[in-house]
């Protein structure tokens, strides 16, 4: 089975409480495994598994155990968070929230990073109230606005599930479609307890913005990208660009006034995903950037390897291991774009695409009006990315940056440097940030 783009979860949109970068690998391993047990694709499933695996799950015992879980405990509601556990091995608590029980499934990967152990484990109640979906934040106001369950399609036979939050006015109200960071996200962009795309949208609804979002291509149908070829395109900008076309026919939402507002990798795309828009004809009003790169992903990463490394020793070694795979990508040559060998978990193609577009460059000459949102402790994307886009737009009068000290990747506020186990607290988006972000929309 080939990795999906899973090594950009840790570099643009963390997963919660890793104390080792490439642990978030592992994370969207396992929340990939237990989908595909779910889904009855067994294949998926076992095409990790190491030697003992294989033999204790073989495949006619395999097949029976996704349906015989949700026979006991009914139908699969939701997926409250994931974590690592320490030890000797790498074990992945996926928590998940059915019909009629709450379970942990327990994925544990040996050293040869093949699956060694998958078990279920029903959560006591008193352990289940602890990870309930954490409430709608303070500016949340219900009252504000409805919600619609829609379906974006981009017709290549990939439907994803998504949420519309419309005010309630008498006119016509402006439109956002929300892009998630990188890896296999869900339309809430879920990290452990936190929820940043959910609070945008909550908060952005009751302050008068329609709000669309929906689940990511790699989140709802990894199978589409096994073993081949992509680029963000296929990964990100196709559905984001189906989803302004489904705002654009709703009566209650204004077709002049769309915005795409992309968070993490979103962000370093919602300059190209403009100009997508523009190219089809159907150009937006504007654009946000939250948290968004500006310079080269594998830069990016190397800070965030040498920032960990001041904050948490390198037990064994995965950081080495990840910055061999970085000189890899820099060496990747045109001539390498039909490879499906991924590096980091994503093929040449998908380094070599985002190598050609400087997302800075392409905000300044688009013309289109850009707000460019920055967190002070933000370590992800660091200080440096927001220079480049200061540099970029510094004569730009359709650009505004707005750099706000005490938030964190997450757009979360918070004290002190920022640590991967910060995302394991329960926080919302900052209310300023989500107001004075929901106004500039309004004033285009």
């Amino acid at each position: 089975m080939r990795l999906l783009p899973l090594a950009f979860a840790l570099l643009l949109l963390p997963v919660p409480a890793l104390a080792q970068p490439a642990d978030t690998a592992f994370v969207a391993r396992a929340e990939m495994l237990v989908d595909a047990l779910l889904a009855g694709d067994t294949e998926t499933v076992a095409a990790d598994f190491n030697e003992q695996m294989h033999t204790a799950l073989p495949p006619e015992r395999l097949a029976t155990l996704g349906p015989t879980l949700q026979a006991q405990l009914g139908v699969r509601q939701e997926r409250l968070g994931a974590r690592v556990e320490p030890g000797p091995v790498t074990t992945v608590v996926v928590t998940e929230r059915f019909e009629r029980a709450t379970v942990d499934v327990r994925v544990s990967f040996d050293a040869e990073g093949k699956v060694a152990g998958l078990f279920v484990r029903p959560v006591p109640p008193e352990e289940a109230a602890e990870v309930e979906p954490s409430a709608l934040p303070p500016y949340a106001d219900e009252t504000a606005y409805r919600s619609e369950d829609v379906t974006v399609d981009a017709g290549v036979g990939l439907p994803l599930g998504g949420t519309l939050l419309v005010p309630e006015s008498d006119a016509p109200v402006p439109g956002v479609v929300l892009v998630h960071g990188s890896g296999p996200s869900d339309r809430d962009g879920t990290v452990g307890p936190n929820k940043p795309l959910r609070d945008l949208a909550v908060g952005s609804a009751s302050d008068g913005v329609a709000v669309l979002r929906f689940e990511k291509r790699t989140k709802a149908h990894p199978e589409a990208f096994a073993g081949g070829t992509y680029t963000v395109f296929d990964e990100s900008i196709e559905d984001a660009l189906t989803a302004l076309d489904l705002l654009r026919g709703h009566p209650d939402v204004d077709p002049e006034r769309l915005f795409v507002a992309g968070h993490s990798l979103g962000g370093m795309l919602a300059p190209r995903t403009a100009r997508s828009a523009a190219e089809r004809g159907v150009p937006v009003a504007g654009y946000v950037v939250l948290a968004g790169g500006a310079r080269p992903l594998e830069d990016i990463v190397e800070d965030q390897l040498d920032y960990l490394d001041g904050v948490a020793p390198d037990a064994d070694g995965q950081r080495a291991t990840i910055r061999k795979a970085l000189a890899a990508v820099r060496a990747l040559a045109p001539a390498d774009s039909a490879s499906t060998e991924p590096i980091l978990g994503a093929p040449p193609a998908y380094w070599l695409d985002l190598r050609a577009h400087a997302p800075a460059t392409l905000a300044a000459d688009l013309g289109v009006p850009v707000l460019v949102v920055h967190g002070g402790r933000d370590y992800q994307v660091p200080d440096a990315d927001f220079a480049v886009w200061q540099d970029a737009l510094a004569d730009a009068p359709h650009a505004t940056l707005r750099r706000y000290p005490s938030l964190n990747h997450l757009l979360v506020s918070g004290e002190g440097p920022s640590a991967p186990a910060e995302y394991e607290q329960p926080g919302f988006v900052d209310a300023t940030l989500v107001g004075e972000t929901a106004e500039w929309i309004r004033s285009q």
